[in-house]
């Protein structure tokens, strides 16, 4: 299993490299109380989109693992899992244990 230092270091790395396209003041911190969706996130709804898929492809490269973080399970509760680092590192080792 991931450990959760493993699973927020490539949210930090997909972070690097979705801010590429980002303007200046839209770019994501590499820090556990990044909101990144939602009420004072750095992501619109396509940025968001941009970003999970993004994600979904590191976590299978760097850790050996495909997970699904927009089947309807994980969407069961709206956007919340995406609002923070915080959120989305427990959604995927949620995940992540259930495979």
């Amino acid at each position: 299993m991931a450990s959760r230092d493993e699973i927020q270091n490539v949210i930090f790395q997909t972070f690097a490299s979705v801010n590429e396209d980002l303007p200046a003041d839209k770019r994501l911190t590499p820090e556990p109380g990044t909101v990144i969706f939602g009420q004072g996130g750095k992501l619109d709804s396509l940025g968001l989109v941009t970003f999970v898929i993004s994600l979904e492809s590191a976590l299978s490269e760097r850790l050996g693992k495909s997970i699904s973080l927009t089947d309807e399970e994980a969407m069961a509760n709206g956007a919340a899992a995406f609002h923070s680092v915080e959120s989305l590192v427990n959604l995927i080792a949620s995940r992540w244990e259930a495979s």
